[in-house]
Parts: structure tokens; sequence; C-alpha cells
């Protein structure tokens, strides 16, 4: 942890939100005034000032405004403690630990299928969201295939970057509407190999598991060779539903038919990626209503190993909320030892 000695001197607030005492403090400020001036009244009524001394013994009125004066400054300092005031700022490049997962979405015309609702894919954006609320310190990359596949977010740490580009995924991203999971894996592989000495290659593969490319040994190979761990979650039901087809305006024209004319059913293949995570060591999920899956792989990927990532330069600003307490404190003493 190294440490910039460039400090900024400007005023921030660590506790904005408590703003209201501003106003609070300022009534009790008026009111310490009002009963000052009202007591220095009622003495002059009472007693004339060459014999208030006799009459009430310690009374001068300079301790008087002395101690209005020590309780506004008391209470404006309690006022800004408690909004927490902050300056000088340090820079902290700290190296940041974690792991890389990259998740790779299956958008083929299949996705579009309504067994779980709204549709397949409308549905694990959202798994895919939380699953991020869950994940701490690690860096996520956004893979998308289908025939082909292509990097939609690289690697990454800032994850409102990452939603920012899975918002924008749709069944159209690729033309291609057919399933081909090795395009994934061979893309997770080129991704993983930028980065040296990396000792896990953790992958997330979402689809239906409906492969039509692939072959089964080959794609366990190519697995294993290039030594990813490959953890995949299934979307979908066993016992299918029809495929929606949707025109350029996104209203549902019908649904994909086979070449006989019958309408194309589109069926979770749960034994190709039970298979291919069994094969080297990950886990097969099926998507679920609840959140029962996301807190079973963000256990495993816990598991894991961190590994440092990437240094950064976090701005740190000190809290001088203690200064304020202490002003508080010596003038309320003052005001009673008065």
């Amino acid at each position: 942890m190294s440490y910039d000695s460039t400090f900024e001197h400007f005023l921030l607030w660590g506790a904005p939100e408590r703003m209201w005492c501003v106003p609070l403090m300022a009534i009790l400020i008026v009111a310490v005034w009002v009963w000052c001036v009202q007591y220095r009244s009622r003495v002059k009524y009472l007693v004339h000032s060459a014999h208030s001394s006799l009459v009430l013994p310690g009374f001068a009125p300079w301790r008087l405004i002395a101690r209005a004066v020590l309780l506004t400054i008391a209470l404006a300092a309690m006022a800004i403690a408690f909004m927490q005031p902050q300056w000088g700022r340090k820079e902290i490049a700290v190296m940041q630990e974690g792991r890389d997962v990259l998740i790779a979405l299956d958008i083929s015309g299949s996705m579009q299928a309504q067994d779980v609702k709204p549709s397949r894919l409308a549905f694990v954006k959202l798994k895919v969201r939380k699953l991020l609320e869950r994940l701490s310190f690690e860096r996520v990359g956004l893979i998308l295939f289908s025939g082909t596949a292509f990097v939609q977010c690289p690697l990454t740490a800032d994850y409102q970057t990452f939603l920012l580009f899975l918002e924008q995924v749709t069944t159209e991203s690729i033309s291609s509407g057919t399933t081909a999971i090795g395009t994934a894996v061979t893309k997770a592989a080129e991704i993983f190999n930028r980065s040296e000495n990396r000792k896990n290659k953790l992958l997330l593969l979402i689809t239906d598991g409906e492969d039509f490319a692939s072959n089964k040994k080959q794609l366990a190979d190519l697995v294993a060779k290039e030594k990813i761990t490959v953890f995949s979650w299934g979307v979908g039901t066993t016992q299918g539903a029809p495929v929606p087809l949707y025109d350029a305006r996104g209203t549902m024209v019908g649904y994909a038919k086979n070449k006989d004319g019958s309408v194309a059913t589109s069926a979770l293949n749960e034994t190709l990626l039970q298979e291919l995570s069994a094969s080297v060591g990950g886990r097969y999920e099926r998507v679920s209503q609840d959140d029962g899956d996301i807190v079973r792989i963000v256990d495993v990927l816990a598991a894991y190993e961190r590994e440092q990532l990437e240094e950064r330069h976090i701005s740190h600003y000190h809290d001088r909320y203690p200064l304020f307490l202490a002003v508080t404190w010596g003038c309320l003493l003052l005001e009673w030892l008065l």
C-alpha cells in the first residue's frame, strides 16, 4: 500500500443526510440568545445596575454573554460534527484480489422460449444481475454465443458497466439461430490465455443445452486441455416449449416450425451440461425461481483461491468530526465553569 503526499484541501460531508440537524441547532442557538436577552432584561428591571452584584452575587453581564457565545459555538460545532466533515485526501494504491469469472450466455433463438417467464433469455439476465449482487472483488466478463461467439464485455471489476452491456443483449445480437457451445468455450480459452499465470479459469455457461454443432467428446477434451472449470446453468424445462418468432418491431408473429411443418419445441438438455461440468470438476445447476442456485454457485466460486488482479488507486478522505466534537466539549466545559 502506497500513499500519495498530495493533499486536496476541500470540504466534503460523510453524512449529508444528517443536514436536518442544522436548522435544529439554529433554533437552539436562537433560543439561547433569546434567553440571554430576556434574562438580562429581567435583571435590569428588578435590580439597579449599581446594586446587581449585591443582590445577585456572581452576576456579570459579560459572563452572561460569554456563556451564550460558548453555547452558540458548541451547538454549531455539534451540528458540523453530526455531518462528518472530511478534508485532506490520500491516494491509496490497493492490489485488488479476486477471481476471473467469464459468463457465456446462449442467445440462440431457442432462448426466446417461454417455459420460464417472461422468456429464457429475459429470466437469466435477471439471474445474472442477482449473481453480481453477491459477488465481491471478482472480475467478470460476458461472452455471447449461438452459432458463433464474441465478447460482449471484457473482464472488468466495474459491475455497472457490465450490466449496461448485459442490458443490450437480445437474441438478434448474433445472426445464427443455432447453438454451438464449443464456440463459447474456445472464446473463453482465448480470453483466459491472455492473462498469464492464472491458476483458475472459471467459466459460467448459461444455456438450454441444445447444441447442434459441437461433438461431446471434442468439447470435453477442449475444456480439459485449456484447464477451464465449467459451471453450467441450465435454463428451461425438460418438457420444453415452442420457440416464438418476432418481427422487426418485436411483435410475435408465430412459432418456429420443423421441416414437416409442425411447431418446433425446444427442451432443456441437462445431460450434455451435466457431463461437461462433471468432466472438469465443475458444477451443474438448473436455473430456479428462487435464489438457491445463485447461493450455491457463489459458495462454490468462493472455494477457489483469490489471485492478484490489478492495482487500483482509491481516494481516502480523513474524517475531521473529532475536532468539532472536541470544540463542543471544550465550550460546554468552559460554559459550566462560568
